[in-house]
């Protein structure tokens, strides 16, 4: 059974481009994508505090919360398979508009609950962190966790997870995708504060999200010690939005580095990089770390 507990083995992979060349920058990329085949990249981290909370409550599984293309939950769903755990997840939107989709069918297989939540009770939902009074009963039996798996809890891990990257790459920079803020408020308190931390809005929030960050620091009480950059206009029209130009990205990356990524979180944040150091944002010398958080899975390898 994967032990969460432990540190899955971490690959650096250069990322060589005549872009970074000659803005004078080093760019690297941390596989996430290659911790498991299904719980992938932040999601190992974010998990392990409510393992923890279904072993100490004796759970007979985990309710949780996202959408159609929640990287959460299937990762999620694959620990709870191995640990002998069942699933209730609420999915925004009608049925209809999410039952055809391929993680969606890969829930279903895995006998997860699918139960649908309007968009209105959706964002009721993700705003207070808590689960509707509907399914209070099921809180007795199975751990509650929230959007993405962040809330305060899970700051101490993903800031483990910080520190651990940290004893084994020297780096200036620090890009992640951010959706629903744990990965990097966990980043900015296990960093040291000689590092940035720039966060792609992967939903465009529009400055919603930073503020949500900023919260879960002070909720957590840890003290933020990296500088936070936001960077809001790489979005492409909201969460799991695209465009041609992002798609031709993912697949000249694909093609020229062999680096897979997807139009959710991994494409949005390579792109972001690219075309900041094509802006000569980032200074000569700056030793850049991108972390893929995975999301590469049989319906989107082939990108």
């Amino acid at each position: 059974m994967t032990d969460l507990s432990t540190h899955p083995q971490h690959q650096f992979q250069p990322w060589i481009d005549p872009v970074f060349a000659a803005g004078g920058i080093e760019v690297h990329i941390l596989r996430g994508d290659l911790f498991h085949p299904w719980i992938q990249g932040n999601k190992w981290y974010k998990l392990r505090n409510y393992a923890r909370q279904a072993r100490q409550q004796q759970s007979k599984g985990f309710l949780s919360i996202g959408g159609a293309w929640s990287n959460h939950l299937l990762a999620l769903a694959s620990y709870a398979s191995e640990a002998g755990l069942k699933c209730r997840f609420l999915i925004r939107g009608e049925r209809k508009e999410w039952e055809v989709h391929p993680p969606i069918r890969r829930l279903q297989k895995s006998g997860v609950e699918l139960i649908p939540v309007s968009r209105t009770e959706f964002r009721e939902i993700t705003a207070t962190g808590f689960p509707p009074q509907r399914f209070e009963d099921s809180c007795d039996d199975y751990t509650w966790i929230p959007l993405g798996a962040s809330s305060a809890g899970t700051i101490a891990d993903t800031a483990d997870w910080a520190r651990h990257i940290q004893s084994q790459l020297r780096f200036t920079d620090l890009v992640i995708p951010a959706a629903s803020g744990g990965t990097c408020a966990g980043m900015l308190s296990g960093l040291e504060a000689t590092h940035r931390v720039h966060s792609i809005d992967v939903l465009g929030s529009k400055g919603k999200l930073a503020e949500t960050v900023e919260n879960l620091c002070m909720e957590a009480g840890s003290t933020r010690r990296a500088e936070l950059v936001w960077h809001g206009n790489y979005d492409f029209g909201g969460y799991a939005g695209t465009s041609d130009l992002l798609k031709d990205f993912i697949k000249k990356t694909h093609a020229e580095h062999n680096i897979p990524t997807e139009h959710v979180y991994s494409g949005k944040t390579f792109f972001a990089v690219s075309d900041l150091a094509a802006k000569n944002y980032f200074f000569q010398g700056s030793k850049i770390l991108c972390i893929h958080t995975g999301g590469i899975f049989d319906w989107n390898s082939m990108l």
